[in-house]
């Protein structure tokens, strides 16, 4: 079953698909509608980095809170304590229970989550998936591929003055989707 999240995710690129997107795509775009594509583009991107944010805080407050209750740790709780270790000395870790160090990864990860974390390339992916112990690797094959592909393309669309030619708004739009498949199988992993 999909998260609340992908729910939503899936639903706002619809909507942005038919509000910025033609309905019969065109075998040779105008200039306005290479337009839209590119708007379609910088909002899906909006979107999918939002989703990503949540899914993974979300993930985290599952596991801390597992954890606390008595649970075993999981990947994503040593994950945690390895993040506060980079960020802090060693000594001073080893002076906070190992509590307190959970807190520290978790206070650290959704400082950067929510401060710091300006798109879906493979840096921000690692930086995101790392921290909660999956490392891009176990990812689906060619997800980050296709994310830092998609993430430079749309920095070249949002940091790129005048006319920007597009291949269709189909492509664009089939880009999307091809990323929302990859986000469902991310989704089971995470909702686990």
């Amino acid at each position: 079953m999909a998260s609340v999240e992908l729910t939503t995710l899936r639903v706002r690129i619809m909507e942005l698909r038919h509000r910025l997107l033609p309905a019969r795509w065109p075998l040779l775009a105008t200039p306005t509608q290479s337009e839209r594509a590119r708007a379609f583009t910088l909002l899906a991107h909006a979107e999918v980095e939002t989703y990503l944010e949540n899914v993974v805080l979300g993930y985290v407050d599952r596991r801390v809170t597992e954890w606390l209750v008595g649970g075993s740790p999981s990947m994503c709780v040593v994950g945690l304590v390895k993040t506060a270790q980079r960020v802090v000395k060693s000594a001073d870790t080893d002076q906070l229970s190992i509590q307190d160090v959970v807190l520290l990864g978790k206070r650290q990860l959704s400082s950067y989550i929510t401060t710091r974390n300006h798109g879906v390339r493979e840096r921000q992916l690692s930086r995101l998936f790392i921290p909660i112990g999956l490392e891009l690797a176990m990812l689906p094959s060619g997800f980050s591929q296709t994310m830092d592909a998609w993430g430079r393309r749309r920095g070249g669309y949002a940091h790129q003055g005048g006319f920007v030619a597009i291949p269709t708004p189909k492509s664009e739009y089939d880009d999307a989707r091809q990323i929302i498949d990859y986000l469902v199988k991310i989704d089971r992993k995470l909702s686990q």
